[in-house]
């Protein structure tokens, strides 16, 4: 049963799971946690994100894009 609302923000995910949210590979994802582009935790051997974690770098992006854009207008 998927969660709706705020709860959602705090879902639990993992490397393969971002990887497919965001349409990129795993190395990728790898590479944006060693950049600290992206936080990510462990529990045991297993690395997990925060969705509201990959939301927040969405967001970064975004900004970051927009503020690219209006440079080259």
């Amino acid at each position: 049963m998927e969660k709706e609302g705020p709860e959602m923000a705090d879902e639990v995910m993992t490397i393969p799971e971002v990887s497919e949210y965001l349409k990129v590979t795993r190395q990728t994802i790898h590479r944006l946690m060693k950049d600290g582009k992206i936080k990510a935790f462990k529990i045991g051997r297993s690395t997990r994100i925060l969705r509201s974690e990959i939301e927040r770098f969405i967001q970064e992006q975004m900004k970051q894009s927009n503020g690219q854009m209006s440079q080259s207008s």
